[in-house]
């Protein structure tokens, strides 16, 4: 069998859900089937382009001085029709639809269009008036171009695709996560415990994603500031990095935080931090099936998510839910819940087996070559 010729769209290669969801996709598929082209649409050399080129990838850039549609859309034909590839793959959220749009004109038979997020529910009317003129739009080209039409979530595809259309055809398929990493060690706790000098009686929150306005870091702070009035031995480890930085490092110092406030930022070592954590706190504004969630259940953290959130990604009994509007005193209540359960009681068989690369990696490889011809 000759290999089947995939591209793959992305918006970057940094250290993002929809990324790392990209790249473990193809870790976990058979590369003597396949041969994997990353495309970067649009903020180039990212660190995980180095991980997708180890793992056997090329990597190719768009063009930095090309950026109107018009010009878009001549390159992705002159690219598809010299590379003449069989599988386009986007996760370009609307922006697919033209991509998946040039690649039929190209003659391409395999078109898919992945869906990763919800509805941004922090923008203002106007702008959210917009996204929906765009969104209307944007889902009859998918619909009509793309061959299949993937999710991580039910509100995932229903906010790309539309409710109808994802009842319908949609598919949904896990994000991948590389389970063995995540298991729980309670050696590997105390030693990054010890080299962050955070003391065996300290509680540890903990929170990994981006630092931009989604992920709400902001209303983090305070809950965390509200805690600590009657939880003073507690610390907060924030994971990632993002144009929010600035302003959450003004906003920890204005609180007096700056002791226990610890910005680690991009790290390659996440799996070991979730570790030496004791509840991880996520309060999105919205998500659609968030990999980091994930990873903190099969380290078996006790989880408090935003109600924004998918219901879906609730896979332990140690995984409860609270409203943005709720009042600071309700959140907190829920972490004290959530810290009496016994960490080494969870069960993660169901998680290794639902989301395991090779698991999922086998589930994207049928969908790759079915009626491919």
């Amino acid at each position: 069998m000759n290999k089947k010729k995939v591209l793959i769209v992305v918006d970057t290669m940094f250290v993002g859900g929809i990324e790392k969801a990209a790249l473990r996709f193809q870790c976990g598929m058979d590369k003597d089937k396949f041969d994997f082209t990353y495309l970067v649409r649009l903020w180039p050399n990212g660190p995980l382009e180095r991980e997708a080129i180890s793992n056997g990838a090329t990597v190719i850039h768009f063009p930095s001085s090309e950026r109107g549609l018009t010009d878009e859309i001549k390159y992705y034909k002159k690219l598809f029709n010299k590379e003449k590839y069989d599988i386009v793959h986007c996760h370009s959220t609307f922006y697919n639809g033209i991509i998946l749009w040039v690649a039929y004109k190209c003659g391409i038979n395999k078109r898919i269009s992945h869906a990763h997020m919800t509805r941004d529910i922090s923008k203002s009317l106007i702008k959210r008036g917009k996204d929906r003129l765009y969104s209307f739009v944007m889902q009859r080209f998918l619909c009509r171009y793309a061959t299949d039409l993937l999710a991580c979530s039910t509100v995932a595809g229903e906010a790309l695709y539309g409710k109808r259309n994802f009842r319908k055809r949609g598919i949904m398929i896990n994000n991948p996560v590389e389970v063995n990493k995540y298991y729980f060690d309670e050696a590997v706790r105390k030693l990054v415990r010890d080299k962050m000098k955070i003391l065996d009686s300290t509680l540890v929150w903990g929170h990994v994603g981006r630092l931009n306005k989604i992920k709400n870091h902001m209303f983090l702070i305070d809950l965390f500031a509200r805690w600590r009035n009657s939880h003073t031995n507690s610390v907060l480890i924030l994971v990632g990095d993002g144009p929010e930085k600035t302003k959450l490092k003004e906003k920890v110092n204005s609180l007096g935080l700056n002791d226990y406030v610890f910005f680690m930022g991009n790290r390659d070592d996440v799996n070991i931090l979730l570790m030496a954590m004791d509840i991880f706190v996520f309060p999105s504004m919205h998500e659609g099936f968030p990999i980091s969630l994930i990873e903190a259940q099969i380290v078996k953290l006790p989880c408090l998510v935003s109600d924004t959130v998918t219901y879906e990604a609730k896979l332990n009994d140690n995984v409860s839910y609270a409203s943005l509007n709720a009042p600071y005193e309700e959140w907190i209540e829920k972490i004290e819940h959530l810290l009496t359960y016994d960490r080494n009681s969870i069960d993660i068989s169901k998680i290794k087996s639902r989301f395991g690369i090779n698991s999922v990696g086998c589930v994207l490889e049928e969908i790759y070559l079915k009626n491919l011809e």
